[in-house]
């Protein structure tokens, strides 16, 4: 049997995006309530190739899609990869088929605040394969890293 996970943002934490965000609030950015429904009993488990719990890969999953484009995709990389080492933060590495650079940013910032109100605070870095751009780390990620989506 799979159990509800529900958050939304409280009243105060849009405070806490005023405050500290405010480019966030004047783009129009929509913070949504993110559900994640029928999580296994055994999401508390971590996956063998990787350092995150299936809990926290479905919520990285889920929560993607939601922001997203069908067309988009997602890799985990860096030091969750080795299941050696302890720690460390959640590298993820998109590409998006978006051409509008503010709102893959505004579509950044409503994913992260969604999953990090599912997952809790947690380090998570973001790097975004912008098309007119190429970059050695977008190759690394892509090389290193896991396909989530």
């Amino acid at each position: 049997m799979g159990v509800i996970h529900e958050r939304c943002i409280p009243v105060s934490y849009s405070h806490f995006y005023r405050k500290f965000y405010p480019e966030a609030l004047k783009g129009g950015i929509l913070l949504h309530y993110t559900t994640l429904h029928s999580i296994p009993n055994s999401s508390c488990m971590r996956t063998d190739s990787m350092r995150l719990t299936s809990y926290e890969q479905k919520a990285i999953t889920a929560t993607f899609k939601k922001y997203f484009q069908k067309d988009d995709h997602l890799w985990l990389f860096g030091s969750r990869m080795d299941p050696h080492r302890k720690g460390g933060d959640i590298d993820l590495y998109i590409e998006t088929i978006e051409p509008d650079e503010k709102l893959t940013m505004q579509r950044q910032l409503s994913f992260l605040s969604a999953l990090k109100l599912i997952i809790g605070e947690q380090k998570i870095d973001v790097i975004i394969k912008m098309a007119d751009k190429n970059l050695t780390i977008y190759a690394e990620a892509r090389s290193t890293g896991i396909q989530l989506v």
